[in-house]
């Protein structure tokens, strides 16, 4: 790339490395800058052949539009997947999901995948609802803290107080209603550094419940709940507000829920044939 800016990495608040080299490149984050001021780009097509593409940096922010609804695809060997793009409440039905993806399409199947690479979040009782259908057990949900700040005390030089939240469990669907029908097939979710807050929590209830491998990279870090904060001049930064753990004890803020198996993307992912989701079709064959 040339032009006057700055690296996309500059301007968006990051709390991992994995989350800079993921997010960075998503959706409109590569151009970010100063409007009006070009950047040019070049790509490299499957053939191998390189181009350049200049962006004039003039587009309104609503341009890019994807469709963020859940999708279910039949798999050879009659494996389910489930693609989840967000955990936004306004892209989910609870009753829709019931009834026309679980109870008549993921139900049928050998096995699922569930993928949740670059779902940046939303609200986390929407992937607690899915994962009280998926889950045979109760589930554990992670503790967590957060700071009590008391601006008195701050002057005088006090420590902050701290709020804990314990551990609990939630209970699966199948453990309050005796007719709901169970999921017991084999379930492997696909994560990577753009998976964040909301998804993250989806994975921690994922992983203690040990329903399943998770494949990919680790994730971006962070359970979210930001404080913003106006720094002027345009910019606009973020602090995350809630210290949360794996049922184990093991940390992830700042550091990614690790993967159980570790597979990079390739260039697979944009020709059609992705290698992630192919490692996963191997565990669950």
């Amino acid at each position: 790339m040339s032009g006057r800016h700055r690296p996309p990495a500059s301007y968006i608040p990051l709390s991992t490395p994995q989350w800079s080299d993921t997010y960075s490149f998503n959706t409109i984050n590569l151009t970010k800058g100063f409007r009006g001021v070009p950047v040019k780009l070049t790509f490299r097509n499957g053939n191998g052949k390189t181009f350049d593409i200049t962006d004039s940096r003039q587009s309104p922010l609503d341009i890019v539009k994807p469709d963020m609804s859940i999708r279910f695809d039949s798999l050879p060997g009659n494996i389910g997947l489930l693609r989840i793009p967000t955990f936004r409440p306004d892209n989910f039905d609870v009753e829709t999901f019931g009834n026309k993806i679980y109870g008549e399409k993921i139900l049928p199947t050998d096995g699922l995948i569930i993928d949740i690479r670059d779902n940046t979040g939303g609200n986390s009782q929407v992937g607690q609802i899915i994962m009280m259908m998926l889950a045979t057990d109760p589930i554990p949900q992670a503790a967590w803290e957060t700071p009590n700040y008391e601006a008195a005390y701050a002057s005088w030089g006090r420590p902050w107080g701290r709020e804990s939240v314990e551990s609990d469990s939630i209970v699966p669907i199948c453990l309050l209603q005796a007719d709901f029908p169970k999921y017991e097939k084999l379930i492997v979710l696909l994560v990577n550094g753009s998976t964040f807050s909301a998804a993250e929590d989806f994975t921690v209830l994922f992983k203690n419940v040990r329903r399943g491998k998770v494949v990919g990279t680790p994730t971006g870090g962070s359970t979210g709940n930001p404080i913003g904060i106006d720094l002027g001049w345009g910019y606009y930064g973020r602090i995350c507000t809630r210290h949360e753990k794996l049922a184990d004890g093991t940390e992830f803020i700042g550091v990614g829920i690790q993967p159980d198996v570790v597979v990079e993307e390739t260039e697979s992912v944009l020709t059609g044939k992705d290698n992630v989701i192919e490692a996963a079709l191997k565990l669950l064959r």
